[in-house]
């Protein structure tokens, strides 16, 4: 009697594998939906922060542009107020004057790290930048330093 048991449990087995294999084909089918819908979101995520990289490089790109106007709106007005002492007084060295400004544009301090080659160099920096005080302001708030570095070269510039 032993025998028949083994055989009902045997086909029980047969009967029921059928139907594991096909929950086990769901599950997988499922996974790999899931795999894939995983992928898509990710794809789409990472073309959102490419788009967002691409947009930061414009804007700077767009913030340097800026920045050179002003700068050389700056530069044109100072240079405009400067008179040159005599070379034979300077030297040839570039004179690197720190301009402070306010928001207003106003200027609100000048310092010189390194000392220009002269006195009378140096002076004459100073008060043309001080003559040209308001300085041009950016279009574009976002672009506006607190403080610049102006390049002062004392030799007649070709």
């Amino acid at each position: 009697m032993n025998s028949p048991r083994y055989t009902v449990g045997i086909l029980i087995v047969f009967v029921l594998l059928p139907f594991v294999s096909v929950a086990t084909d769901d599950l997988q089918r499922q996974e790999k939906l899931r795999q894939l819908e995983a992928i898509r979101v990710a794809r789409a995520e990472a073309q959102l922060q490419l788009e967002g990289a691409e947009l930061r490089l414009f804007e700077l790109s767009l913030a340097r542009g800026e920045i050179t106007v002003w700068v050389n709106a700056i530069t044109s007005k100072v240079k405009g107020k400067w008179v040159r002492p005599p070379i034979e007084e300077t030297g040839t060295s570039p004179c690197r004057a720190h301009v402070l400004l306010a928001e207003t544009g106003d200027v609100t301090g000048i310092e010189f790290k390194e000392r220009c080659s002269t006195p009378s160099l140096e002076r004459s920096v100073a008060v043309a930048i001080i003559k040209s005080s308001q300085l041009p302001l950016p279009t574009d708030p976002s672009v506006f330093k607190r403080r610049l570095i102006l390049s002062f070269q004392p030799k007649d510039e070709a």
